[in-house]
């Protein structure tokens, strides 16, 4: 017997409409730390690569001012209104990724610089901006207090001291036994997206409570885990009391010793002057740790030991540091 099917097709009809209706599932929240850092490390690794810390300075800006180099503002509206870089822009952190998906092309300059007032802002961001793709993206070394002395004055020469010289230690502090690591809650599966996904929430967020200062912490030590972010050397001509050396471009690693650090505790990165630390801060935050940048590092602390024993890369000084360009006004 032949069936008919033109009595089948109201029922061919109404299953159609069902199924264009029925919204599609969305996809479980899970744990995706271990697609997230597999990724990480397979793509540049910019925490663990020879190449960083990455910087631009002053006078290469200033030389390429009106060339193919883009300066970014990275500060709030009031700040750069009152003198900023010639013919640079102002984004603030949290417009950065839109701004780079979206309103300009950045393979095609040669250089993007990214300014703050003393560099530790726009190094944690260009952090970021490199775990993006954005290859050519470099911070202006110590930032705008590298451009003029009315900056440097009240960011990175008012931190300079030796207050705490007298209280460093030199002994070994043993890292925490190995453990669990953050759990990164989402549905993205592909690194890549989940990376992006990761960024733009930490940029979209306060970021002053990124950074912190040595006497923010000096009011409750205990309750930080504080990182020497050092060369061995330096660690044990002195350091702070109770903080743990990591060897930079190393021990992050998720086969090194990134699981020693605690999921549970605040931790605090800590490098010479403030610099190396951001970028280490961002890949933390990225990966759910509680991480906090020292802003001005051991400048801020025991300048005299990093002036005698190290290279002048790694303290601030108005002589050698600060280069008295110009800056625009806006009315």
């Amino acid at each position: 017997m032949k069936k008919d099917f033109r009595t089948l097709f109201p029922v061919f009809l109404l299953l159609f409409v069902i199924a264009c209706g029925s919204e599609p599932e969305e996809p479980p929240l899970e744990d995706k730390m271990d697609v997230l850092i597999a990724y990480m490390e397979a793509n540049a690794d910019y925490v663990n690569s020879p190449d960083t810390p990455f910087f631009i300075n002053a006078p290469e800006v200033y030389e390429n001012l009106g060339n193919n180099h883009l300066v970014i503002d990275l500060r709030p509206e009031e700040e750069f209104r009152q003198g900023h870089i010639e013919g640079s822009v102002n984004i603030r952190p949290s417009g950065i990724v839109a701004y780079f998906e979206n309103v300009i092309h950045p393979p095609a300059f040669d250089r993007i610089t990214l300014v703050c007032n003393a560099g530790y802002e726009s190094a944690y961001v260009a952090m970021a901006a490199r775990y993006l793709g954005h290859e050519n993206v470099f911070p202006l070394r110590n930032g705008l207090s590298s451009w003029d002395a009315s900056i440097a004055e009240p960011y990175r020469l008012a931190h300079i001291s030796d207050f705490l010289v007298d209280k460093l230690e030199t002994e070994d502090k043993p890292m925490r036994p190995s453990g669990d690591i953050p759990a990164i809650m989402s549905r993205k599966n592909h690194g890549y997206k989940l990376l992006r996904e990761r960024i733009v929430d930490i940029l979209s967020g306060d970021l002053s409570g990124r950074f912190i200062t040595v006497h923010e912490w000096l009011e409750d030590p205990e309750a930080y885990y504080l990182m020497a972010y050092w060369p061995e050397g330096s660690y044990r001509r002195g350091h702070l009391p109770g903080a743990v050396r990591y060897q930079p471009r190393l021990s992050l690693r998720s086969d090194q010793q990134l699981a020693t650090l605690p999921t549970d505790q605040p931790v605090i990165v800590q490098c010479f002057a403030g610099n190396h630390s951001n970028f280490a801060t961002m890949y933390l935050n990225i990966l759910g740790y509680d991480a906090k940048s020292m802003i001005y590092g051991a400048n801020s602390f025991m300048y005299s030991v990093l002036v005698e024993n190290e290279s002048p890369g790694v303290y601030f000084a108005a002589e050698k540091d600060i280069f008295h360009y110009p800056l625009m006004v806006s009315e």
